[in-house]
């Protein structure tokens, strides 16, 4: 649009393309009102989510006493948090449910473990 307008020195179609945006979001926000008031909370970082998971993950790993190795299945909170997981744990409850029905050569080649072999997992560390 910029470049038309700047072929025949005029702006008469950036105009028409401003216009109809601006019509347009003026439609969405009055049809939807809602819009409106979630607007608002862009001005409140502290209420958006990702904010709001970095201070529990931080609080979480001030709470772990040092080395700071948190036991998890769900590793974001602590390395969110600044914290180190287990990596025999680090894909999650799937993998942890399955652990068992691998060998200890498998687990030892994965690193994985399961409900009766976190035990041995805790034992080492």
């Amino acid at each position: 649009m910029r470049e038309l307008a700047d072929r025949d020195g005029q702006n008469r179609h950036f105009k028409i393309a401003a216009t109809a945006v601006v019509v347009c979001a003026l439609v969405a926000v009055v049809s939807y009102r809602v819009v409106v008031l979630r607007t608002v909370l862009l001005a409140a970082p502290e209420s958006w989510t990702p904010i709001q998971l970095h201070k529990v993950s931080e609080d979480i790993v001030k709470s772990a006493k040092e080395p700071k190795l948190i036991l998890t299945l769900s590793p974001l909170f602590a390395l969110e948090g600044g914290g180190e997981i287990y990596t025999e744990l680090s894909a999650g409850a799937v993998i942890y449910r399955d652990g068992d029905l691998l060998s200890a050569d498998e687990r030892a080649v994965t690193h994985t473990v399961g409900p009766k072999t976190l035990g041995e997992l805790l034992k080492i560390e």
